[in-house]
């Protein structure tokens, strides 16, 4: 059931690279290369003279002493993978996509600086300052030095080398679902019912769509009941966050604090014909399991922890009611279902699209354990 969670925060960011040796093997003459450019560009358009004896005076140290820079200004971009609380929810971007919201932009900004005045005044005061050139052209070959080699690479979104696009990149998302609540489950108005829908198969896209979702004013023709609700909780359902939400005319409303907004419909499926279809799949159409529930194999004795927790085995499924556990593994992810008038997919596929619930299971002949989840 996790195998569709997006952790943005372990994706490998490309200034991630520094820290690696290995990498060196790349980075180290790429900025040997861009240091000496710029150098030589430099020294020729503040017409200095002897140039060549400045740039073979010089070069090793500028080399050096940006890269060192550019070690600093890492080391600070990797804060933002540590922590937890409000400020992790937002500089966690800076690890995949530093546009994703003000704090990352700025936090990116900041390390960027840092390395830039780092190259300055170690260049003016490590590097020119037993030269013979005047003070003023000294300060200006380290400006120059500090303006033209920082780490502008700080800002490009790893995402993009991640599996993601340019088109999925979002500038400035709202974070209505935070980064640790990925479990979705979906309930019919208000969720007041006892049969919330598992939508773990959409959970990343559906919480993608809202966090770059936009205002709109079309709320004159959405009615006072929601159509459903979604709930997010986090890994141990031990906080949840729900988003009511209108289905009209194949757009997606929803309200936040107040204020309506329309979800991105180019973040995921037509959701009302995917809710309609689990509706209409759940409580009219017939199916039918392969291998039947006799390839099941007994379960055996379950043993318990110290504090009452199974040891044989981790849930299969879970909700936010119940925890189900499954006597054979290998039966559940092999086991493939036909549900009428639907192409034959996978069990926990189905499971996962909110198709069929656990209850239809046991009604069906499998020998599923439920445990009520402890609050």
């Amino acid at each position: 059931m996790k195998k569709d969670i997006k952790l943005y925060n372990v994706m490998f960011p490309i200034w991630f690279l520094i820290i690696f040796p290995i990498a060196w093997v790349v980075i180290l003459p790429a900025n040997f290369v861009i240091d000496s450019l710029v150098l030589l560009i430099s020294a020729r358009l503040l017409k200095l003279t002897r140039i060549k004896e400045v740039y073979k005076k010089s070069i090793l140290k500028v080399w050096m002493i940006g890269f060192g820079a550019d070690f600093v200004g890492a080391g600070i971009l990797f804060l933002s993978t540590t922590g937890s609380g409000v400020w992790y929810e937002y500089l966690n971007a800076v690890s995949w996509n530093p546009f994703d919201n003000w704090y990352s932009i700025l936090f990116v900004s900041f390390a960027t600086a840092v390395t830039g005045i780092l190259i300055y005044f170690g260049n003016l005061k490590l590097v020119f300052q037993g030269m013979d050139l005047e003070q003023r052209s000294k300060k200006r070959l380290a400006l120059a030095l500090a303006i033209f080699t920082a780490p502008y690479v700080f800002f490009y979104p790893s995402a993009l080398i991640n599996g993601g696009s340019v088109e999925r990149t979002d500038f400035l998302t709202n974070h209505f679902v935070k980064s640790d609540e990925f479990r979705l489950e979906a309930e019919r108005g208000n969720g007041d019912r006892d049969d919330p829908i598992l939508l773990y198969y959409y959970q990343s896209e559906i919480k993608d769509a809202i966090n770059t979702s936009k205002k709109t004013s079309n709320e004159s023709t959405i009615n006072s009941q929601p159509d459903y609700t979604f709930y997010f909780y986090n890994r141990d359902y031990t906080e949840k966050r729900g988003i009511p939400i209108w289905l009209e005319e194949g757009t997606v409303y929803f309200k936040y604090e107040n204020a309506w907004y329309e979800l991105n419909q180019r973040k995921l499926p037509p959701m009302q014909n995917v809710l309609e279809e689990i509706s209409e799949t759940r409580e009219h159409k017939k199916f039918k399991i392969v291998p039947e529930p006799e390839a099941v194999k007994s379960p055996g004795k379950v043993e318990l922890d110290k504090e009452g927790n199974r040891e044989d085995s981790y849930p299969f499924l879970e909700d936010s009611r119940f925890l189900y556990y499954f006597p054979d593994k290998e039966y559940f992810y092999t086991a493939v279902i036909q549900i009428e008038g639907m192409e034959q997919m996978e069990l926990n596929v189905a499971l996962e699209k909110g198709l069929i619930t656990p209850g239809q299971l046991i009604d069906y002949g499998l020998p599923l354990k439920s445990e009520p989840r402890v609050k």
